[in-house]
């Protein structure tokens, strides 16, 4: 049976995510918003999901208009970012990196995107001709699906810090502000699904609440709004990696798309992503499998969540009524629908969380991750003025040997190094302090690696907390708060429970559902 926080308000959204999947989804304009800020920011990893994404839509959506715009464009300059393979660097090349503490972007490599099909750059001039071209050809009922996978950043305005940044070509930037411009260019009766991954990405959220008066009425024209996006407006989020091999792909969207389409990255078919039994994987449900299985420090967010948070800034204390955090665990699983619940009891499995106060225990495991992880910020701080003297102990040494190596820049670097570089590594081997340097080098790791394992663990808590959360001002927002304030709710995971697919009575659709 189909657990619900909004008792038989659920009839209503049954009808409108019906609706959505039905005849009033006629055509479906799809954009990619992807690339970094520059060649250093276009890493491998960007395109690798503007790629699996582009897949996606050509199975699932056939008929679709997909427009990608990407970085350069169609440039052939080299606009990605990679790592190249640890046995392709000179031993030479890399020991003199560590020891000259000259590391960043050590071992990047960089080439054109292999991304088929792109429109144009991603650039604020392309961006604005798309919307005007598609503000022409989109009608009442038609639907805007736009992913983007880029940088982002914090809000430049003091006043409003959640009009958060997009990171587009070129160092240009677009505000969540001026993006909800663009969508107000779309016709009246327009519908839109937003995608965002980029850091701050929870930002964009208001390009969807600030967008047209959700009113019932808006059903039979549409005009409607939501969006997922893979963390808050205050946060980074994870998933820009030069790596090749996609082994460290455990962002957001890589959990997204692929709950939509079936299978992983690695082409293995996954376990139908279906929560509530209805024989299809809605956005919504595809939300909840990354938020559940994300390996990663996103805290995702979807619109009926900011909402909420919109509505009740301080938590469920922000309304009168019976529910919070604290109360009995099970009171809080009744109160939940299919997804809350099943991401509710995953989440808490994952943490090992069995009390009944389920919102202390979690805050409780959230103090300890932050106090874990400063811990490890403490010790890699304590580490550094240690691993800075044996790196200058050795860089004398070598300096003295070879003082062309004073100046890494010197053209006769590059000619020492061809000519003696065998000879110049084992010297740097052999220095009394290089023993000291890869055990040193060694522990950073391990703490780099243990703070990443408390910040997941973190991030996990933190996604449990607010569900609870989300609960508990659902049921507060129900039972005492404006009913205006619960009909756009409701109406919002209604939108958001709606099908990747454009229609339910395509017989095509039905088999991949």
């Amino acid at each position: 049976m189909r657990r619900t926080c909004l008792g038989c308000a659920g009839i209503a959204i049954g009808m409108l995510a019906a609706a959505l999947d039905g005849s009033a989804l006629a055509r479906d304009f799809v954009l990619t918003i992807g690339g970094g800020y520059s060649p250093l920011g276009n890493q491998a990893s960007i395109e690798r999901n503007a790629n699996f994404f582009r897949e996606l839509v050509a199975e699932r959506l056939p008929e679709a208009r997909h427009d990608i715009l990407f970085s350069d464009g169609n440039s052939p300059g080299r606009d990605v970012q990679y790592r190249a393979a640890p046995g392709s660097i000179p031993r030479s090349w890399r020991l003199l990196a560590q020891v000259f503490q000259q590391e960043k972007n050590w071992g990047m490599r960089y080439r054109s995107h292999a991304v088929p099909g792109v429109r144009g750059a991603a650039t604020l001039e392309n961006l604005s001709a798309w919307f005007k071209d598609v503000a022409q050809a989109a009608a009442a009922g038609d639907r805007v699906l736009i992913y983007a996978t880029a940088h982002g950043g914090g809000s430049t305005n003091k006043s409003d810090p959640q009009d958060t940044t997009l990171y587009l070509w070129n160092s240009q930037k677009l505000s969540a502000k001026d993006f909800e411009g663009y969508l107000s260019t779309l016709k009246p009766g327009v519908n839109v699904v937003l995608v965002m991954t980029q850091c701050h990405a929870g930002g964009f959220a208001s390009a969807a609440l600030d967008g047209p008066p959700m009113e019932m009425a808006t059903l039979d024209g549409g005009g409607l709004r939501c969006g997922f996006f893979s963390t808050s407006f205050d946060r980074p989020a994870a998933g820009c990696t030069p790596d090749v091999d996609g082994d460290n792909e455990h962002e957001y969207s890589s959990y997204f798309w692929a709950a939509l389409r079936g299978r992983g990255r690695d082409g293995e078919p996954l376990p139908p992503v279906d929560y509530d039994g209805d024989g299809r994987t809605s956005l919504a449900e595809a939300h909840t499998f990354a938020v559940i299985h994300a390996q990663s420090i996103d805290i995702p967010l979807r619109t009926s969540e900011a909402y909420l948070k919109r509505i009740a800034p301080f938590g469920a204390s922000s309304l009168v009524g019976p529910f919070s955090i604290h109360m009995p665990y099970e009171r809080i699983r009744e109160r939940a629908d299919a997804g809350q619940l099943a991401a509710l009891d995953n989440l808490s499995a994952e943490l090992q969380l069995a009390s009944v106060d389920r919102g202390r225990e979690v805050l409780e495991v959230a103090a300890r991750a932050i106090e874990s992880r400063d811990q490890c910020d403490a010790q890699l701080k304590a580490l550094a003025p240690q691993y800075e003297r044996a790196c200058k102990s050795i860089r004398a040494a070598l300096v003295n040997r070879w003082p062309e190596l004073a100046n890494p820049w010197s053209a006769e670097v590059a000619e020492l190094v061809a000519d003696e570089g065998e000879v110049i590594a084992d010297a740097i081997e052999a220095h009394r302090d290089f023993a000291d340097l890869r055990t040193l080098q060694t522990e950073r790791k391990r703490l780099a690696d243990e703070r990443w394992t408390h910040d997941r663990r973190y991030a996990k808590s933190q996604r449990l907390l607010r569900l609870l959360e989300d609960v508990a001002i659902a049921g507060n927002l129900q039972t005492g708060g404006s009913s205006e304030h619960w009909q756009r709710y409701v109406q919002l995971v209604a939108l958001e429970n709606q099908s990747l697919l454009p229609t339910m009575s395509n017989p095509a659709a039905a088999e991949i559902r």
